[in-house]
């Protein structure tokens, strides 16, 4: 699978590394234990992602250099952190400056999940007699390279979520969330034109 390659692996985390706050130690006597570094964290969450493996087959397909918890625990905190986010962001921008997104036409999809738990921003999926999911959404450009996504309750109208797609926010001479604020201002013109409903009700 090319994407293990470590010359990949490497390409990647040379983006991702700069994006990584400096720890910041809060331990009174400063003894915790040795922190595993960032890179073999790192290593784990691709293998975890390239395969759909468990979190523990993706330790065990990286030597043990790092639990699986420690891996879920470091991923965590690079979520609160913004990091991920903005490796997103600048994959957008270097495949648009390099390749370029065709936004001539796009696709719009989605998928719901259940989650019998509940939390927070679940909802009841009016197609599975009211349990509780998450709906998933995502749009792509002509050539399916996705370029916006957000999720919801499963309630959620697909209307509402494709305003709120989220897409990176630096200008690439005319940036992707420009232009794809461009795209849906266009999309809800049509809509309203031709008497569909309005894109901000939600499904109750």
């Amino acid at each position: 699978m090319r994407t293990l390659d470590p010359e990949v692996i490497e390409v990647i985390w040379t983006a991702i590394e700069p994006l990584i706050p400096a720890r910041v130690d809060t331990h009174p006597l400063r003894c915790h234990r040795r922190r595993l570094p960032d890179r073999d964290c790192f290593e784990v969450m691709v293998v975890r992602l390239a395969t759909g493996c468990s979190w523990q087959d993706a330790e065990r397909l990286c030597g043990g250099k790092v639990s699986d918890t420690t891996v879920r625990s470091r991923r965590d905190e690079w979520i609160a952190a913004g990091v991920l986010d903005e490796l997103v962001e600048e994959a957008l921008d270097s495949y648009d400056k390099i390749i370029g997104l065709d936004l001539s036409d796009v696709a719009l999809d989605g998928s719901l999940h259940k989650s019998p738990a509940g939390g927070e921003g679940t909802g009841k999926n009016p197609t599975d007699r009211a349990k509780l999911g998450w709906k998933w959404s995502i749009v792509t450009d002509k050539n399916g390279i996705p370029f916006g996504f957000a999720a919801d309750g499963a309630n959620r109208n697909d209307s509402v979520l494709s305003r709120r797609r989220s897409t990176t926010r630096r200008a690439t001479g005319c940036s992707v969330r420009s232009r794809r604020s461009g795209w849906i201002a266009a999309t809800t013109r049509q809509r309203r034109a031709s008497g569909s409903p309005s894109a901000s009700s939600p499904m109750q």
